[in-house]
C-alpha cells in the first residue's frame, strides 16, 4: 500500500509558495519604491500673494476706487480743524449764542466725520477682502495645477 502525502503536501506546498512570495513581495516593495526620487515642495502663498502681479492689480483698483472717498475724508479733517482754530481765536470775543452754534457746528462735523471715516474703513476692507479672496482662489488654482 502507497501512501498518497503528495496529495495533501501539494496544496500545502503551494500555500507556503504563495504567503513566502506575498509576503517577500511585501517586503521588497518599499525598497522598489525608495528607488524613485521623492519630490517635495513648498510655496510660501503669503509671499506670493505680496508679489504677484494680481495682487498689484487689485492693490491699483482699491486705490482709484477709494481715492476719491480719501480726498473728501481729509477735506472734512480740515474742514474741522479750521473750526475748532476759529473757535479758539475767536471764541473769546464771540458772543455765547455764537460760540454755542460754533461748538454745535464742531460737535455735528466731527460726528459726521467719525460717521464718514467708519464707513470708509468698513467698505474699503469689505474690498480688501473681495480682492484678497479673488487672487486667493487664482494663487491656490496656481499651486494645486502644479502639484
Amino acid at each position: 500500500m502507497k501512501l498518497r502525502v503528495h496529495s495533501i503536501t501539494r496544496p500545502l506546498a503551494m500555500a507556503v509558495l504563495f504567503w513566502s512570495l506575498w509576503v517577500s513581495a511585501g517586503l521588497l516593495a518599499p525598497t522598489a519604491l525608495a528607488q524613485v526620487p521623492l519630490k517635495i515642495g513648498f510655496v510660501n502663498a503669503s509671499i506670493i500673494l505680496e508679489k504677484a502681479p494680481q495682487a498689484e492689480e487689485a492693490r491699483k483698483r482699491l486705490e482709484e476706487e477709494f481715492d476719491e472717498r480719501d480726498l473728501a475724508l481729509v477735506e472734512a479733517q480740515k474742514f474741522v480743524r479750521e473750526l475748532e482754530d476759529r473757535l479758539i481765536d475767536e471764541g473769546s470775543d464771540m458772543s455765547d449764542g455764537d460760540r454755542r452754534k460754533l461748538e454745535r457746528e464742531i460737535r455735528n462735523q466731527k460726528r459726521d466725520l467719525k460717521r464718514m471715516e467708519e464707513e470708509f474703513k468698513e467698505d474699503f476692507n469689505l474690498r480688501r477682502n473681495e480682492e484678497l479672496g479673488k487672487l486667493q482662489r487664482l494663487v491656490y488654482e496656481a499651486i494645486v495645477s502644479l502639484a
